[in-house]
């Protein structure tokens, strides 16, 4: 059986409004490289709702497919840098003041 998004969630607004944002953020060629290098699944839940799989974690929520994939691309690129700083922070650096003259 194939279920219908209900018509309460068609009428409103919020379809339109997303899409103004993924018109923002799509890049096509950002999304084609990716998915050369990650498994991306888009999953629709029972709440209508569609939620992006990038190696087999939850990132993106969204109404609808595209914004999904597009907001979980970039929850994944925001994680990535944010775990490169973490490293960075962890990472002791030399003391310059003890190296041989």
């Amino acid at each position: 059986m194939i279920r219908s998004l209900p018509t309460d969630l068609i009428d409103n607004n919020h379809f339109q409004e997303e899409n103004k944002i993924i018109r923002r953020l799509f890049d096509l060629e950002l999304i084609l490289t990716f998915q050369l290098k990650h498994d991306v699944q888009i999953i629709r839940g029972g709440d209508y709702q569609y939620q992006c799989f990038i190696d087999k974690e939850a990132y993106g929520t969204s109404l609808t497919p595209v914004g999904a994939l597009v907001f979980g691309i970039k929850q994944h690129e925001i994680e990535e840098v944010q775990a490169a700083i973490k490293a960075l922070q962890r990472t002791k650096l030399p003391d310059l003041k003890q190296q041989p003259e």
